[in-house]
């Protein structure tokens, strides 16, 4: 249950501690189930911005109309909203930075809206790095490369580097069946020598796959070194 606050002049200039509202940079209106207003256009310097756990349906205003471009915003966060669509997304043409988890966006059409509005979009947040508070549309397949396609210039998804593979949070899960897996055709093979060399009269026989055995291998490292390629980028 959220408290409805009317964001007016006095409340901006009191958030971001300072005294007129085209001296905000950055502005905080986290969690106070804050509903917009035209006061917020009069914020044409305001980089940061964070409305997020307000309990948003829309970003338009009472009178249904849409936010002025804001041309120096950078980082947006309406994540824990209750927004569908981004249809009232106003024009944000420096805007590199997004976080959407937490909020009910069902498939890949609702997201259209940003390639106009968002057209340098480098980082989208749909879920959280934990794949925690996902939007329904993170369940949909092939859904890193759809939404990736969709923005050319985004450099990572959710916290992750488009060009990785796997999330931070599954890498160690895909190392462990790879070394179970390795274990187990480790396993095969020692059964299968054995049954050769009661079957060979030259004595011993060596693994027939070895190869095998060494791609495991290589797929495990390779595998590592994305973790530790991840975990500096998350520092």
């Amino acid at each position: 249950m959220y408290t409805v606050m009317q964001l007016s002049r006095e409340l901006l200039t009191r958030r971001a501690g300072d005294f007129d509202s085209e001296s905000i940079f950055t502005l905080n209106l986290r969690k106070i189930g804050v509903r917009l207003s035209r006061v917020l256009n009069e914020c044409t310097n305001v980089k940061s911005l964070d409305l997020s756990l307000n309990g948003l349906r829309s970003l338009k205003l009472p009178d249904g109309k849409r936010l002025n471009p804001m041309s120096q915003l950078k980082y947006l966060n309406l994540s824990h909203n209750l927004l569908t669509n981004l249809d009232s997304l106003p024009v944000l043409k420096r805007l590199e930075t997004l976080h959407l988890e937490g909020n009910l966006i069902q498939d890949v059409k609702a997201l259209e809206p940003l390639k106009e509005a968002c057209p340098r979009l480098k980082h989208l947040y749909l879920q959280t790095v934990h794949e925690g508070q996902p939007n329904p549309v993170c369940k949909e397949k092939e859904y890193v490369s759809i939404v990736s396609g969709m923005f050319p210039l985004l450099c990572s998804l959710d916290g992750m580097r488009i060009k990785f593979k796997y999330s931070l949070f599954r890498l160690q899960e895909k190392i462990l069946e790879h070394e179970q897996k390795r274990k187990t055709e480790f396993e095969v093979l020692r059964g299968e020598r054995k049954e050769e060399e009661k079957k060979s009269a030259l004595g011993p026989v060596k693994l027939v796959s070895k190869e095998a055995m060494e791609n495991l291998d290589m797929e495990i490292m390779d595998l590592k070194g994305e973790i530790e390629i991840c975990k500096a980028i998350l520092r």
